[in-house]
């Protein structure tokens, strides 16, 4: 759900779009069409200082600007000739260059258009955020090869976790991928807790010394060997006698 407009004084506000004309004028001179005036929206959005919404299809944005910073000492000055023109050079960068991968959010193009406008190309504001309210905290802490402190929401932390490997953070000085080490609760910072080892679980082939174990061995019995006929004491033979008047075949044993 959007969050509704914060009513600002009719002075404050005069004030602001007269400065968004001002910034358009001084890139004016370096753009052929001429550069249309964004709208200007008030609203709380936690610890971002404002933001820019352009739109393609008509080449106009949507500037909303956190009248939180005003309370700080210095807020309404910063906002007012820092954060404006900031977010005024991300509209005319997207006016003359488009959207898209080849027109990055602080690329050359618009660290061009902020020379233009006679202020440095910061990214991020400088102002104090302690009491502003946040919409997106962000707890949990990853850290990398260098220095640089990386937090994250609850919406990034899970994403991260909950991939496997798919998702992960990059340090945009060391070029390291981040590892995560904690979240703050309660104004207290509880680290991650040490993964306990697993229990190895796998079976072991175990090698055994070859043991010697008795065994009685019986010899098979030979069998018995038959002597060839030629070896028996008689041999049977057919021979052909003459008996009785005739001649007749008959088996008689011959001694050797």
């Amino acid at each position: 759900m959007r969050k509704r407009q914060q009513y600002v004084k009719p002075e404050v506000r005069a004030a602001f779009e007269a400065k968004i004309v001002e910034t358009i004028a001084k890139c004016q001179p370096h753009c052929k069409e001429t550069i249309t005036v964004p709208k200007l929206v008030f609203r709380n959005m936690g610890g971002a200082a404002g933001t820019n919404l352009f739109c393609s299809l008509t080449k106009t944005s949507v500037i909303t600007i956190n009248p939180a910073y005003f309370e700080k000492e210095g807020g309404y000055n910063e906002q007012l000739n820092k954060t404006l023109p900031h977010e005024v050079a991300h509209h005319v960068n997207d006016f003359i260059h488009g959207k898209g991968k080849h027109n990055r959010a602080h690329g050359w193009q618009w660290a061009r258009v902020m020379r233009w406008i006679g202020l440095p190309a910061e990214r991020c504001h400088k102002m104090d955020v302690e009491g502003i309210v946040n919409r997106h905290p962000r707890p949990y802490k990853y850290e990398c090869g260098c220095d640089t402190e990386h937090l994250v929401t609850i919406r990034r932390h899970l994403k991260i976790a909950n991939s496997d490997g798919r998702a992960w953070l990059n340090c945009r000085n060391c070029r390291k991928r981040c590892v995560y080490v904690g979240f703050t609760h309660n104004g207290h910072f509880i680290p991650v807790a040490k993964p306990t080892p697993k229990p190895n679980n796998e079976i072991k082939t175990v090698h055994l010394a070859p043991r010697v174990i008795g065994v009685t061995f019986e010899p098979p019995k030979p069998e018995p060997v038959k002597e060839p006929a030629e070896l028996l004491p008689f041999q049977k033979k057919v021979v052909t006698r003459f008996i009785n008047g005739m001649l007749q075949n008959v088996t008689v044993d011959i001694p050797f």
